[in-house]
């Protein structure tokens, strides 16, 4: 066993400081990682676990496929919404136009 000699005093101490530090450098990104995706998934009608698959290595690309891809409930709201308006528009003009030809 040459060449061994085991971590006492400053040595350990630096290098379990910059591991922990790493650490928590890593779980502060994975955080802020996290509370952006689920704001982004949020947003855009899906609710916040959609922005914790993100997170997960392989289905994170078939989640952001899915998001740009599908129609977001965001988006068939704001449909469901555009075609009421027009109908109502489409009728009130109707009873404008009959009150118009009496």
């Amino acid at each position: 066993m040459l060449g061994y000699r085991p971590l006492t005093g400053f040595a350990l101490y630096t290098t379990w400081s910059i591991v922990n530090s790493d650490l928590i450098i890593i779980v502060a990104v994975l955080l802020l990682c996290l509370f952006f995706n689920c704001k982004i998934t949020a947003r855009l009608g899906y609710g916040g676990f959609a922005g914790v698959l993100l997170l997960v290595p392989v289905l994170n690309f078939f989640v952001w496929g899915a998001l740009a891809l599908l129609e977001s409930p965001v988006e068939k709201e704001v449909r469901y919404l555009q075609s009421e308006l027009a109908r109502l528009q489409r009728k009130s003009f109707a009873e404008a136009q009959q009150r118009s030809d009496v």
